[in-house]
């Protein structure tokens, strides 16, 4: 099943402030150290934060805007974008296409 969302904002809030954003190098060649790498903890934090983003409901909103607000500011900038793909994603998510008759209505009551 799907992650509920407070553990998804439990984890980020808590590890987040714990682990600062570490910056991946291109080339660096590291391939991950497991738990102790705290690259790769970093990376888990961030992959959290797009799992939140994912979520098309508005309280997915709310946990991004907290902890841009509030908690991991080294993160901040992760959950900005992830703050913007995630209303994107529910503009799309809550768009309804109209019916044929409600485009007629539109049209007959458009000013001329």
């Amino acid at each position: 099943g799907e992650v509920p969302l407070d553990t998804l904002r439990f984890v980020v809030e808590v590890f987040g402030t714990r682990w600062p954003r570490m910056i991946q190098w291109p080339g660096s060649g590291r391939t991950g150290g497991g738990w102790n790498d705290p690259g790769d903890t970093s990376a888990f934090i961030e992959r959290t934060i797009h799992a939140i983003a994912s979520r098309p409901e508005p309280e997915a909103e709310d946990v991004l805007q907290n902890l841009i607000d509030n908690h991991a500011p080294s993160y901040a900038d992760t959950a900005k974008e992830a703050l913007a793909f995630q209303r994107m994603t529910r503009r799309a998510h809550e768009h309804e296409i109209p019916t044929v008759a409600e485009l007629q209505a539109l049209i007959m009551d458009a000013p001329d």
